[in-house]
């Protein structure tokens, strides 16, 4: 072969790797962006929230992919202590993502410090990538706060496999013990901290009187190792204040695991993370 087809073959080559790679780089998709801010006392925050992503596969991410103020795109009040804020964006296409940086500017006026629990980023073709915090970002003293996470993604062939699992929830034989309110559970576990699940509406009739045993089915992830949960309910109604003697989850591997509270969950102290008892 002589060195002027040489040339020509390079050059062909060249150009049909250049028109693969800004195809990738301009075709984009939908996906939907799910932010968990955490349970703890004065875990939300009213400052302005940018996210920033990389991806290996797309030039488009190589200077990171800047979503600006995110409560832009939430309806109603963004990053709520327990609350799981939903949104959709365009973004360019992609395949794996890598990082992802969570900024928390200083220059709004409100609370400063968010306690965020996680983002997960959701793929029309089912494949989620878990980015997990489960910290405080802090901006204070003129800094923004900055967090840089890395993913766990989840194919959508996972996303199809999942535990029905049998929930007890006990309320104290107390005066006044039960709620009217909304209650909400979390599992933390060796694969993830799951999102928040209502229980109300699993229960038929009244749910959570004083000296109750309400029983019902909850569907979560397959793991292995159930490490804690969270419960909480979110302080409305008459009475909201609520006695949580105990929750028992029949788990697929470890059998019946008891959380023991034992306490009051009401005003700003309405949630717990609770830890199994050791039997």
């Amino acid at each position: 072969m002589n060195t002027v087809m040489t040339k020509i073959l390079i050059l062909i080559f060249a150009t049909f790797s250049f028109n693969i790679a800004y195809t990738q780089s301009t075709k984009k998709e939908y996906v939907e962006i799910e932010v968990h801010t955490g349970e703890e006392s004065g875990a939300g925050t009213n400052k302005l929230i940018n996210l920033r992503l990389w991806a290996d596969d797309n030039l488009a991410y190589n200077q990171g992919m800047l979503i600006y103020d995110l409560t832009k795109y939430v309806d109603g009040n963004a990053f709520e202590r327990g609350s799981v804020d939903k949104f959709s964006y365009l973004l360019p296409h992609f395949t794996k993502l890598n990082k992802m940086s969570v900024i928390v500017n200083n220059i709004t006026i409100g609370s400063g410090n968010w306690y965020l629990k996680k983002i997960v980023v959701r793929q029309a073709n089912g494949a989620r990538h878990i980015f997990e915090c489960n910290r405080w970002i802090e901006s204070s003293g003129g800094k923004n706060g900055k967090v840089t996470l890395t993913p766990r993604t989840i194919d959508s062939k996972m996303e199809a496999e999942s535990f029905l699992m049998n929930v007890e929830v006990h309320t104290g034989d107390k005066r006044g013990a039960g709620t009217n309110s909304n209650v909400y559970l979390s599992l933390n576990t060796d694969t993830g901290d799951g999102s928040p699940i209502k229980l109300n509406n699993k229960i038929s009739g009244n749910a959570f009187e004083s000296g109750d045993v309400d029983k019902l089915n909850v569907r979560n992830g397959v793991f292995k190792k159930l490490h804690s949960i969270n419960i909480r309910h979110d302080n409305k109604g008459a009475g909201a204040g609520w006695y949580l003697d105990q929750i028992r989850i029949k788990t697929p591997f470890e059998g019946v695991k008891t959380f023991d509270c034992k306490c009051w969950l009401e005003g700003s102290d309405n949630g717990r993370t609770l830890y199994p008892r050791n039997n």
